[in-house]
């Protein structure tokens, strides 16, 4: 596993360097976090609106727009990827791993399911946020490109990772995969294990859950005791979930998984931050898998807001544990 890969490849270190928090803003942000943290939290807040589910038009330029922002996310970053657009058990499959490392049949492969609220980050833009994955692993990597609303409602996406996770296991033992996502692709993931279980498949060697969306009812604590903190990365998707849903009701376990039986999950690394607007659905996952004696690690990182601070040294220091919670159980 490689340490600081974000210090290691920022092609402009100095691009903070100059970084004075600005006056007036909703909260305080910690004086001990770098620059580039305190940038990313004196972001203003957004908000979308979302367009009827039946207009394509409006729906295909905002995931074209959401895209190109969420894959400009690492501009600053030199990451030597090797990088191929594959189609693999039907789903579009980007294959991605560190260029220095040679990789054989008997290097892990990592699945790793993009986030984007389970209707944003198709095409490059899921490789992109693969990227950090592949050069702090040095695993093989597939990121798909899955099927997503409003054309593509539930249970297309997860009938995708299915359909790639099964796929693997023709290619490596269980033990030899790990399933992880952010935000939504937490979601798929964890509903992939449940549906995994259901079906009697074996499980991957270790799940990974990143800041993960596991309970579309939005019930915890933290979607309103955070509401203002976590404004500028993150704000409620109700409306989005519903479309998600496509009729199904929201606390169903394959739509969200924190409501299904955990037991027997691999061991699972958790990780969310004390701004993310998800930390309650985290924080319960967790209670939930430590309740029934699963190997269960939980990171939370300090002033963290949802999808992390894009590529600070905070950052760094969450890949660094992953790695060696994959390192001590990926053997």
């Amino acid at each position: 596993m490689k340490q600081n890969i974000f210090q290691t490849y920022d092609k402009n270190p100095e691009k903070f360097a100059d970084f004075q928090v600005p006056e007036g803003l909703p909260y305080p942000i910690p004086e001990h976090l770098s620059n580039r943290a305190k940038a990313r939290l004196a972001q203003p807040a957004r908000h979308m609106d979302y367009p009827a589910p039946g207009d394509a038009k409006t729906w295909g330029m905002l995931k074209t727009m959401t895209g190109q922002a969420l894959t400009a996310f690492y501009d600053d970053f030199d990451f030597p990827i090797d990088e191929k657009l594959e189609t693999i058990a039907g789903v579009p499959t980007y294959v991605l791993h560190d260029s220095e490392v040679t990789v054989t049949d008997e290097t892990p492969l990592y699945i790793d399911v993009h986030g984007g609220a389970l209707i944003f980050g198709q095409g490059e833009a899921a490789a992109t946020m693969a990227k950090p994955t592949a050069m702090m692993t040095g695993y093989l990597v597939w990121a798909p490109d899955y099927q997503m609303p409003p054309e593509s409602p539930f249970p297309a996406g997860l009938n995708d990772v299915f359909a790639l996770y099964k796929e693997a296991l023709k290619t490596r033992p269980a033990s030899k995969i790990v399933v992880g996502g952010q935000s939504a692709g937490g979601n798929l993931a964890a509903a992939l294990v449940l549906k995994l279980k259901a079906e009697g498949l074996p499980l991957p060697g270790v799940l990974v859950l990143d800041m993960p969306e596991l309970d579309l009812a939005e019930t915890g604590d933290s979607f309103e005791t955070l509401k203002v903190a976590a404004a500028n990365s993150l704000e409620t998707l109700r409306d989005v979930n519903v479309m998600y849903a496509a009729g199904e009701d929201l606390k169903n376990p394959l739509i969200s998984p924190l409501y299904g039986n955990v037991t027997g999950f691999p061991p699972t690394f958790l990780h969310s931050g004390t701004r993310d607007l998800f930390l309650s659905n985290t924080v319960r996952m967790h209670a939930k898998l430590s309740e029934a004696d699963v190997d269960a690690r939980l990171f939370v990182s300090e002033a963290t807001p949802h999808g992390w601070f894009g590529g600070s040294a905070e950052d760094d220091q969450y890949l660094n544990t992953l790695g060696k919670f994959l390192s001590e159980r990926m053997k």
